[in-house]
């Protein structure tokens, strides 16, 4: 065996003795995501929730929607830059928990075996994850390091093996009586003076699907590597911070790339029992020109504010978001516009609410003056101290008054918004339609999902009814009841038992489309004529 062979024995095969425990922590930099001027502090992994308490008070986080994951360090460079791109800004409730139980697994590893993981994150398998990471570190056993850097010293490494393994075939040859097989062996010797190492190396990486790293070259069986695993219900209960195995939290829905007016639309029809105020909230849309708008969904309406409204105090969004933040089953979405055209479109990113409540409790930004005008067309400017010491009688008398902010502060508050939005999206399950309308829609009805349908509010069933958009039915018991077309002409006395089929889902497109542009020219139309009174008066 030659000196390389030696080297891969030693290095996979330690004696007892080599197999001492490694001192490999992790290293966390946590801070609060709602306020990064409280700042941070770096915990070394693995932890327990008692040691970790004090630390976590003092950076005022009560639960993992307040934690922002900042940085990750090992003593391996390589593994600390991974995991922190695997977990960068995340707010998933397990996310700390599994960086916890690597640690665990870590630390009990040999360096040995240790090396063979910074080998595996450089070569980038097995990697886009901590789950994944974890999975390796299981599979450890499954890998193979080798001392060749190079492919050009891999081939070496292989032509030399031939050799030791057929040396007594040539040793024979070369020592031959019979001139043919001595000159058999002088012409294998003058061929190995022209064989490309590096094509012969390459070529057996490929067919290995082997990958050089700095810490050698490493192969994989695939065929014995298993998903150990799986999701954080595997994590044992000594190793949890912040998630109880017996709660399994759904990660954030994300919906990319829709019709913004017709999706919500489509989210007035299945969340609410009349579409009372879908023109309100499209002229929101349609009128404001902003990029971010926050959207909530309770039982008692659909509501889609601008984003930084609700940070404004004293505004109506900051106001019916404290309501609808504490009412059970409001459900909030960051509604992000990436193109505006003929149509609005852009994405629809769950928000949780807890921790929305406490970004904008934090961030909420106080005006810094009134400007007011009367109805003889005089304004006036107050400052904050002046405008609180308008009687509401007062201020009954005014035309109108509107709140002006602090740019700067907006401008802050804007990035407080961003980096709460890119957090959640950073751990969202990204859906369509299909999955994304019956998931939020199923929050406010038992009914919702009865028999595999998708409960629609009275007016929208009717509408889709007489269009023969889809079947309408009526959920009563035994089963549900389809409709004729002709009931769409007749009153509608069962609230919240209407409903088409799930796999219908499809047929609100058309008539979520049709909607939003009836409504739309309605209000231009409506805009038109005012303006024309005034003209006229």
């Amino acid at each position: 065996m030659n000196a390389m062979n030696e080297i891969i024995n030693e290095r996979t095969n330690p004696d007892d003795g080599d197999r001492i425990t490694a001192h490999l922590p992790l290293r966390v930099y946590i801070g609060n995501v709602h306020d990064e001027r409280i700042g941070g502090f770096t915990i070394p992994l693995p932890t327990t929730p008692e040691t970790l308490q004090p630390f976590l008070d003092g950076v005022e986080i009560t639960g993992w929607q307040d934690m922002e994951i900042i940085e990750v360090t090992a003593d391996n460079g390589d593994v600390g830059d991974l995991l922190t791109g695997a977990v960068k800004r995340t707010m998933s409730p397990d996310a700390l928990d599994e960086l916890n139980y690597l640690a665990a697994k870590l630390s009990e590893m040999p360096p040995v075996e240790y090396e063979f993981l910074a080998a595996i994150t450089q070569s980038g398998r097995h990697c886009s994850s901590v789950a994944e990471i974890i999975n390796a570190a299981e599979n450890i056993r499954c890998f193979d390091l080798q001392p060749a850097y190079t492919a050009a010293q891999y081939g070496e490494f292989l032509v030399n093996m031939a050799k030791d393994s057929l040396y007594g075939v040539f040793d024979r040859l070369s020592k031959s009586e019979h001139p043919d097989d001595r000159e058999f062996a002088e012409y294998i010797q003058r061929l190995e003076e022209h064989v490309n190492y590096t094509a012969y190396g390459n070529a057996a990486a490929a067919r290995e699907n082997g990958v050089f790293t700095e810490y050698g070259y490493l192969t994989e069986d695939e065929a014995e590597f298993k998903s150990i695993y799986r999701t954080s219900q595997d994590i044992p209960d000594e190793y949890r911070i912040f998630t109880n195995p017996d709660e399994i939290i759904r990660p954030p829905l994300k919906l990319d790339g829709v019709d913004i007016g017709a999706t919500i639309v489509k989210l007035h029809a299945i969340c609410t029992d009349r579409m009372s105020n879908t023109a309100e909230n499209l002229k929101v849309l349609m009128g404001t020109g902003a990029r971010n708008y926050l959207l909530m969904i309770n039982r008692e309406r659909v509501s889609v504010f601008p984003a930084l409204d609700a940070y404004k105090s004293g505004d109506i969004a900051e106001k019916a978001v404290a309501h609808g933040s504490h009412m059970p089953g409001t459900t909030f979405f960051a509604v992000r516009v990436t193109e505006r055209g003929e149509t609005i479109t852009g994405d629809f990113i769950e928000l949780n609410t807890e921790a929305l409540r406490t970004n904008i409790s934090r961030h909420s930004v106080e005006p810094n003056r009134i400007e007011a005008v009367k109805h003889d067309g005089f304004s006036k400017s107050y400052d904050l101290e002046a405008w609180n010491n308008v009687t509401e009688s007062q201020r009954g008398e005014l035309k109108e008054y509107r709140q002006h902010f602090d740019e700067n502060r907006l401008e802050d508050t804007a990035r407080r918004w961003q980096s709460l939005v890119g957090a959640h999206e950073q751990v969202s399950n990204t859906v369509g339609l299909d999955v994304f309308l019956p998931d939020v829609a199923a929050a406010y009805t038992h009914v919702n999902m009865c028999y595999g349908m998708l409960r629609v509010a009275d007016d929208a069933a009717k509408e889709i009814l007489a269009r023969g958009d889809a079947d309408v039915y009526r959920l009563v018991l035994p089963e549900p009841v389809k409709l004729a077309q002709i009931e769409a002409m007749r009153p509608i006395t069962q609230h919240n038992g209407l409903a088409i089929k799930r796999e219908d889902v499809e047929c609100l497109d058309k008539w979520a489309r049709r909607k939003a542009d009836d409504i739309m020219r309605k209000t231009e139309r409506g805009e038109r004529d005012k303006s024309k009174s005034c003209e006229d008066r």
